[in-house]
């Protein structure tokens, strides 16, 4: 069995890579229409910098909803619990960006 400690390096791994996927979506320009490096396509709620921001922002709960997860069945309250965690991840990168 995981020990705490490996389970929360592997969780803090996860949302690293979640956050890397993020950057590197965003980075890969042109996109036409869409934010990337280049150009905020037809967002005029979201530049290359706000992404980035807010991708940071989220890091942490994608690590809690890695947690979550760890010892859960994938059912309707590891949903509920992950949409809630989401809820949150949300207000947070709103106030962020």
């Amino acid at each position: 069995m995981i020990n705490d400690e490996r389970k929360k390096a592997v969780t803090q791994q996860l949302a690293a890579l979640v956050e890397e996927a993020l950057i590197a979506e965003v980075t890969l320009s042109p996109k036409p229409g869409l934010v990337d490096a280049l150009d905020a396509g037809a967002h005029s709620d979201m530049d290359y910098a706000l992404f980035l921001k807010s991708a940071k922002t989220l890091t942490p709960f994608f690590e809690e909803m890695a947690q979550i997860a760890w010892h859960h069945a994938i059912d309707q309250e590891l949903r509920e619990r992950i949409a809630e965690i989401g809820r949150k991840a949300e207000k947070a990168m709103l106030i962020a960006t």
